[in-house]
């Protein structure tokens, strides 16, 4: 086991490829940011609703409409620094907290890319990225040391096939490989795209996208890992996120793991690439680790909390895909197709009872995703009670629900027989959803 850490955590390395990790990452981040701007959803997602779905115990305050332009214009900002190297020490982790503010603020937003960026912004707090090609080697006179520590590369790639292994298991599901579902539903949407439009309208198309997406998820870390297969790997990964990014709209996601799986390969190769541009910086003595045990642990303790995090619904969850207790932050991409129709009855204390249509009060992506989320529906019914309590108190009020999953015909979902202002345990579900 001393041998393994010494390898893998403390064995030195050289730097370079978190340079690229660095440059490459920081202009996504700024070109993601922009992006933001240049559609309008910065005043979409975070102005124009009067209210915002919160995480359990995380109640961010939200900001006034000059203090989210704010927000996105210290984003880019941090993200220019963040890409030239300049105070990294500083930037980065202001950057990881600007960041997670905004991914923050409403759980309607919830991505799983995000979710990935900001754990990737979280390990650039402690790794020294700006080491050479930077505004702060410069500063330095180039006196730093171009070796690092191992684990300093090693947690992106450990983190990459977390990403891709377990987003390969939720694939192991009947619905994705016996069904073909949810991709028989999307890709005919897609028939008038050139060139693959006709075949994306073939039954067989969505079970061969199906078959070889999970093989694919399972198996590329791996691929990466090895050197015979890495370079034939790397395109792999191009295409395969290329084509997705085609066919579906899932932003800059494709992009992001582009970028990344270039951790894999060997640090030469990404000193080759550099030096091509710079001559080269530092000194080529590399620094004793420092605090092994306390390093160890803290990965050990990160890796194993990643590891249990996608597996917690087999303790929470009877139907995953129904209840959706444990499928946030577990890697699940794009698995189910699911939609969903809510209002509430709710009645108060002056004898009034009254028909509340979220539909009219919200944003249409938040009426999408509470629709069929059983925890934004908990806490909606309880920001109605909020709102409507100051002639009357609110009583009672109760869902009339309906969800389709994959296609299939609605079901009820929420008991409407159960009063949600009684609910206060949002891991409880069973107790108030309805079984699928």
């Amino acid at each position: 086991m001393t041998d393994f850490f010494e390898k893998y955590l403390f064995k030195s390395v050289s730097a370079w490829p978190l340079i690229t990790l660095r440059v490459a990452f920081g202009v996504l981040m700024t070109f993601g940011a922009l992006r933001f701007w240049y559609y309008g959803w910065i005043e979409e997602l975070y102005i124009k609703p009067n209210f915002h779905f919160q995480y359990f115990g995380l109640e961010l305050p939200t900001l006034s409409e000059a203090g989210m332009y704010f927000v996105f214009m210290l984003f880019v900002l941090l993200s220019i620094l963040f890409t030239l190297g300049f105070y990294f020490r500083i930037v980065a982790p202001l950057l990881f907290i600007t960041f997670c503010y905004i991914e923050l603020i409403d759980v309607s937003t919830y991505l799983n890319h995000y979710y990935f960026v900001s754990i990737v912004l979280f390990f650039f707090c402690f790794v020294p990225a700006a080491r050479m090609f930077s505004m702060d080697a410069l500063r330095a006179r180039n006196s730093a040391s171009r070796e690092v520590p191992a684990w300093t590369i090693n947690i992106f790639l450990l983190q990459i096939g977390i990403v891709y292994f377990f987003a390969g298991l939720a694939k192991l599901h009947s619905d994705w490989l016996l069904e073909a579902l949810p991709l028989k539903l999307w890709l005919p949407a897609r028939a008038h795209l050139p060139l693959i439009g006709s075949l994306l309208e073939k039954p067989i198309a969505a079970y061969i996208f199906s078959w070889a997406g999970c093989i694919y998820d399972l198996s590329i870390p791996f691929i990466l890992l090895y050197k015979p297969t890495r370079f034939i790997g790397y395109l792999t990964v191009i295409a395969f996120h290329i084509l997705t990014w085609i066919l579906f709209p899932i932003g800059i996601f494709p992009w992001v793991m582009i970028v990344m799986t270039l951790a894999f390969f060997p640090p030469a190769a990404h000193a080759q690439f550099w030096r091509r541009y710079i001559p080269a910086e530092g000194t080529t003595q590399s620094e004793p680790p420092r605090n092994k045990k306390l390093v160890s642990a803290m990965v050990v303790l990160f890796f194993t909390i990643q590891i249990l995090l996608p597996l917690r619904f087999i303790v929470q969850s009877e139907n995953l895909f129904w209840d959706e207790l444990g499928f946030r932050f577990s890697w699940r991409v794009m698995l189910m197709e699911k939609s969903g129709d809510v209002q509430f009855r709710v009645s108060d204390t002056c004898g009034h009872s009254y028909i509340v249509e979220p539909s009219q009060q919200l944003t249409k992506l938040q009426y999408t995703q509470m629709s069929t989320q059983p925890d934004l529906i908990l806490q909606y019914a309880h920001h109605i009670a909020k709102l409507n309590s100051r002639d009357c108190a609110v009583t009672s009020i109760h869902a009339e629900s309906y969800v389709s999953l994959n296609g299939r015909g609605s079901r009820p979902f929420i008991d409407p027989a159960v009063n949600l202002l009684e609910v206060t345990d949002n891991g409880d579900r069973l107790t108030w959803l309805m079984p699928y």
